[in-house]
């Protein structure tokens, strides 16, 4: 990856970051509540000197964190630590002060070699705030499992096979430039063997939320793969890294579907590999390690997510971005797998997921079935959501003028002065005891043509659409 490439990746980071200020500033719509009417006298006008104004109501509290209302059965996490699928991520973060554990043990299958890798991760992750989580993930042991080694360059059926260029791989084959094969996210994979993995940390930024009332879930993750073992004899041994620090940013989004039956996942991420060179014992020069970049794809969906059994399926694929060491593969290089579970609450805070996994692409490999187990504990810190806001209407009637001559030509300014502290839009139904009302909404006129002297009533229905209505009244005088 060239460096204005790195400098681009930087940029989104801070971007991501800055735009939190606006997603958590989003809030929930008032709660409807129970029904209340304001009855008006016909008589006299209906006023409420103690009524909030609309905009009064809907102001917001910025210093403040919003509420969640406590889910019946604890989020789980994917095998990342963060609230997930099976290995897929929602876009959703951990609420304030929240953590989870994670217990996973997976299989996946690999060519070329027909390889399978057998990976036990420990995972926690904490609620630093309501829109930033911390991860930590642990590949704890890796056991690389070969059923073809001569299709490996660094298996030692291979080891007096001539050196491709100054790579860290012979040639496949006895011959002078022929192309070497390796498995590209296992470059030291060789031999029925393991060790252990690489340290993840991650942060996990979330912009929108669901649960915060927007619309759909998303967040933003950036990951720091930190190696345990860096020489190239150590790495040799352990077969499951690549020596070097590396860098991943990676995008979630979640929806729940159709009245909360379904939850729709999507996940991108990409990982940029560093190329090095290791210094090797009867080597000139050192060898070099170039590797692609990493482009990780995935969907799924989460089946009845509130209850206590819960169907999950996934299709995820790796991409192998950019330019790396010649490989040869036999087979697909780019490796998609399909995966099918559920998951199951013994508890409220506790979960255990099994699924089985398939890998649809690599139809050379002997062995294309995996697995994935978690057991998962977690807790969730929610502030408790504060009574809900009664939804009152307010009404006040006023007449001008009040008083006009009989066969007079001239017209009533009739006027209504509503609010919703819900911010509801009204609407407004007149009535009067002689003459006609001219006009809709808040402000119309009354005719009084043809009217005999004396005192007539105008009266207003104020309505909100949400059961919620009120009226008023008032009076004009018909002199002789």
């Amino acid at each position: 990856m060239k460096f204005r490439a790195r400098i681009a990746l930087g940029a989104l980071v801070f971007l991501s970051a800055a735009a939190v200020g606006f997603a958590d500033g989003d809030k929930k719509a008032p709660a409807d509540s129970a029904k209340s009417s304001n009855a008006a006298s016909p008589a006299a006008e209906i006023s409420s000197p103690t009524a909030p104004s609309t905009a009064a109501a809907q102001k917001p509290d910025a210093s403040a964190e919003t509420p969640m209302e406590a889910p019946s059965w604890d989020p789980m996490p994917a095998s990342s630590g963060n609230p997930g699928l099976l290995t897929l991520e929602t876009g959703e973060t951990l609420s304030k002060g929240s953590f989870d554990l994670v217990g996973g043990v997976g299989k996946i299958s690999r060519m070329p070699g027909t390889v399978t890798v057998l990976q036990v991760q420990p995972a926690f992750a904490f609620g630093l705030t309501n829109w930033l989580s911390f991860s930590f993930e642990f590949n704890a042991w890796n056991h690389i499992h070969v059923d073809t080694p001569a299709e490996l360059s660094l298996a030692p059926v291979n080891s007096m096979n001539p050196q491709y260029m100054n790579t860290i791989y012979p040639s496949v084959l006895p011959a002078t430039g022929f192309p070497p094969g390796y498995v590209e996210d296992f470059p030291f994979a060789a031999s029925n063997h393991g060790g252990v993995g690489e340290v993840d940390l991650g942060f996990k930024l979330g912009l929108l939320s669901e649960r915060r009332g927007n619309w759909m879930s998303f967040s933003v993750s950036n990951n720091f793969f930190i190696p345990t073992e860096r020489g190239y004899t150590s790495l040799i041994s352990n077969q499951v890294q690549n020596g070097r620090f590396s860098y991943a940013v990676g995008l979630q989004a979640s929806k729940a579907l159709m009245h909360h039956s379904f939850v729709g996942v999507m996940n991108a991420s990409y990982q940029i590999l560093p190329s090095t060179t290791f210094s090797v014992a009867g080597a000139s020069t050192g060898l070099l390690l170039q590797q692609a970049n990493q482009l990780q794809v995935g969907a799924g969906f989460l089946m009845f997510p509130d209850k206590r059994f819960q169907v999950i399926s996934e299709y995820d694929g790796l991409i192998f971005v950019g330019k790396a060491i010649p490989n040869t593969t036999l087979g697909a290089r780019d490796p998609v797998d399909s995966v099918y579970g559920i998951r199951i609450y013994p508890a409220r805070h506790v979960a255990l997921d099994v699924g089985y996994r398939y890998t649809l692409n690599l139809t050379s490999d002997k062995d294309r079935n995996g697995f994935v187990v978690k057991l998962a504990v977690a807790s969730w810190r929610q502030k408790p959501a504060p009574p809900a806001q009664a939804d009152h209407v307010f009404a006040t009637c006023s007449v001008n003028p009040s008083t006009v001559a009989a066969g007079s030509d001239s017209l009533v300014e009739v006027t209504v002065n509503a609010s919703d502290t819900a911010g509801r839009p009204l609407t407004f139904a007149w009535t009067t005891s002689g003459g006609a009302v001219l006009g809709t909404g808040p402000f119309v006129r009354w005719d009084h043509a043809g009217v005999a002297p004396g005192t007539y009533t105008l009266s207003v229905r104020v309505d909100n659409g949400a059961s919620q209505t009120t009226s008023c009244s008032t009076q004009v005088t018909v002199a002789p």
